[in-house]
């Protein structure tokens, strides 16, 4: 493993969770004038393709997030002590 490897996967970490805080940043506010509640609220605001899309959006980031901390741990334990 080399450090193109670690900060590729920390980039595709980085940019799955950008791609949903802009996916949430266009839903959120009209959940917030829906009720301060939010989730509830959210839920109901939400058509089924949305709630999709956003859920594939987290299981990215999830996974990728997965992906860079495995490859943290193998380059700590490849590391000479």
């Amino acid at each position: 493993m080399t450090t193109e490897d670690l900060r590729a996967a920390r980039t595709a970490w980085a940019h799955a969770q950008i791609a949903l805080d802009k996916r949430l940043t266009a839903v959120l506010p009209a959940a917030l004038v829906a009720g301060p509640d939010g989730g509830a609220d959210l839920e109901r605001l939400l058509t089924p393709e949305q709630s999709h899309e956003i859920a594939g959006l987290y299981g990215t980031v999830v996974g990728a997030w997965a992906k860079y901390a495995e490859l943290l741990r193998v380059s700590r334990e490849e590391r000479p002590q």
